[in-house]
């Protein structure tokens, strides 16, 4: 078995993503509209908060930050929530 002094047996917590640093802030990036375009469009206003001209132009020019400085829940929740329309969503720091 690794001894305790291995290098690779660093405290796991260190490693798993849900274990945030409070300091550490994340974006939401729309890669792919789908096919439902104008759903995810009504979706990136309201999670957004942009007018319509911003958000359009934010799902016909993708890959496009939605949003950021969030926090891994928000960033996973936004996610979640385009994703279940059809978009295709990445989460970065």
């Amino acid at each position: 078995p690794p001894s305790d002094q291995d290098p690779s047996n660093q405290n796991p917590s260190d490693q798993n993503p849900s274990d945030q640093d409070p300091s550490t802030s994340y974006k939401v990036i729309l890669t792919n509209h789908g096919a439902e375009k104008i759903k995810v469009l009504k979706a990136v206003r309201e999670v957004a908060g942009l007018g319509l001209k911003e958000a359009k132009d934010l799902v016909e020019y993708p890959p496009q930050t939605v949003k950021d400085n969030l926090t891994l829940a928000q960033a996973q929740a936004i996610q979640q929530t385009l994703q279940h329309i059809g978009a295709t969503v990445e989460i970065t720091q």
